[in-house]
């Protein structure tokens, strides 16, 4: 009866609850019965293909293809649906793209495709990416005609973009009449992923929404001073409103300036600084200017400018998180390595060129990267606890007389 009632119903809100409801309520057994249908016994199917571990949390071997080559008989009336277990079995547990190709061969027709062809020619497409063919973009592109759901589309405008993203081309998925829509697609490649020539490209763009243009500009301003491109931000600073810009939403936050950090007028008391675009002026001049680098530190530090990629902080990181299986997660088109405030402060220790009084400040500050919880939260490599009490013993025995030898009572 479940089975009747999952096939005889189109795909929506409603007959998700009927397969929430059939995967809750069927015994595994169920699922396995030689009298049951061949779309039923392939949901099992697909479960077994997932990585399987026994109690040691050791992987176990994967489904052996011969495993479905016993179920073929069950499969006689949909030999295109045990093609695409096949094919599955292939690319999941062997990793195998080329024999996904010669199982899965191209259908993309005229006609609207239901989710089984649909689920083919988007296996078929992941497949020809893996191998590099240059015709793998194409796949992706020859499906969208045929889409029939919004869940259709945002998963292969997903799988594009996360293949635009691995070649590092996403240029067409911000180009007019782009086939990436998805909001949140896009705030991703925008946010983790462009370069600095499609992040100007989007903030002046006259044609995308409002929001969209804001976090382009708010991003391209960002990375200019945490990748050190002191010289584009000089350019692209007058990208700044002219008036505060608040998020699109009415929470607390909606009163916060979107481009605040780029107004910074620097600091009067404590340890002075400039404004932000005097500051990077003097480092356009002088990248080793030491003052400037602590006050760009502080711009760092009071207006939580950082470098992140898929929510992973490789802030200053040698050897930062790639991850091919998240969007966004192999990192920004910028070049360079971004600039870490942990080892702004390392190295003006070692400044010669640097005061007494801005070195007691950078061994202040570095100490206090780890307050409270003794986690990093600077940047850069962590150093031990040995490492940050002989930065606090220095601060206090070699410049004890200064402000921020006495300000610091403790390290973490």
């Amino acid at each position: 009866i479940y089975a009747q009632l999952v096939a005889s119903q189109e795909v929506n809100a409603a007959s998700l609850d009927v397969v929430n409801e059939l995967d809750l309520r069927l015994p595994i057994s169920a699922f396995t019965d030689p009298a049951i249908t061949p779309m039923l016994l392939a949901v099992q199917d697909f479960r077994l293909m997932r990585a399987q571990f026994d109690t040691h949390v050791k992987p176990l071997p994967g489904m052996k293809a011969e495993f479905l080559e016993a179920q073929r008989a069950q499969f006689t009336k949909t030999p295109d649906l045990f093609d695409y277990l096949l094919a599955a079995r292939a690319w999941f547990v062997d990793k195998d793209a080329k024999t996904v190709l010669t199982l899965l061969p191209a259908n993309v027709s005229a006609e609207d495709m239901g989710y089984l062809e649909f689920s083919r020619q988007l296996l078929r497409a992941a497949a020809l990416d893996a191998i590099n063919d240059e015709d793998s973009r194409n796949a992706y592109v020859a499906i969208f005609p045929h889409v029939q759901s919004a869940f259709q589309r945002n998963t292969l405008e997903l799988a594009l973009a996360m293949s635009d993203e691995k070649h590092k081309k996403i240029g067409p998925d911000f180009d007019k009449g782009s086939l990436i829509t998805d909001l949140h697609i896009r705030t991703q490649l925008l946010t983790y992923v462009a370069g600095p020539i499609i992040l100007h490209q989007q903030a002046i763009a006259p044609d995308v929404p409002q929001s969209e243009r804001d976090l382009a500009g708010v991003t391209l301003l960002t990375r200019d001073l945490v990748q050190g491109r002191f010289k584009g931000y000089l350019e692209d600073v007058a990208l700044l409103p002219a008036k505060k810009i608040k998020p699109s939403d009415s929470s607390a936050e909606s009163q916060i300036d979107l481009f605040d950090a780029f107004r910074w007028e620097g600091r009067i008391e404590g340890f002075i600084c400039p404004d932000v675009v005097s500051i990077v002026k003097i480092l356009v001049a002088n990248a080793q200017d030491v003052h400037a680098r602590l006050c760009l530190g502080d711009l760092f530090r009071l207006k939580g400018l950082s470098e992140t990629t898929a929510g992973v902080s490789v802030y200053g990181s040698d050897n930062p998180v790639i991850d091919y299986d998240v969007l966004g997660g192999t990192g920004t088109l910028f070049s360079g390595k971004p600039i870490a405030r942990q080892e702004i402060y390392s190295a003006i220790m070692k400044d010669k060129a640097a005061s007494p009084d801005e070195r007691a400040y950078a061994l202040f500050r570095a100490v206090h990267c780890y307050e409270p919880a003794h986690s990093n939260s600077c940047g850069g490599k962590d150093v031990s606890l040995a490492q940050r009490k002989a930065w606090y013993d220095e601060l206090k025995g070699s410049y004890g007389g200064t402000t921020w030898a006495k300000a610091l009572r403790y390290y973490w």
